[in-house]
C-alpha cells in the first residue's frame, strides 16, 4: 500500500479539494493518507507556505495547483 503525505493547513480550500480527491481515489489506488498541518512546525510552514497543498508519494512531489488526474498519475 502507498503512503501519501498531504501538507496542508486549516481554511485552505485547495487543501480540502486535494484531500477529497485523494479520498475519491482510495478505492482505485489504495493508500494511507498522512496529513501534516504546516502551521504545526515553523520549518515546514516556511518551506511550504506559498505552495500548499503539497502531496508527496515516495520520491514524487506535487505542489498546487494540481488536478485529480495529476494525483492519479503520481
Amino acid at each position: 500500500m502507498l503512503n501519501v503525505t498531504l501538507f496542508s493547513r486549516a481554511n485552505c480550500h485547495l487543501c480540502e479539494q486535494a484531500k477529497a480527491d485523494l479520498q475519491a481515489l482510495q478505492d482505485e489506488i489504495p493508500h494511507t493518507l498522512f496529513e501534516i498541518d504546516i502551521e504545526s512546525d515553523p520549518a515546514i510552514q516556511k518551506k511550504y507556505f506559498d505552495k500548499i497543498p503539497v502531496v508527496e508519494v515516495g520520491v514524487y512531489r506535487l505542489k498546487a495547483p494540481f488536478t485529480r488526474a495529476d494525483l492519479r498519475m503520481t
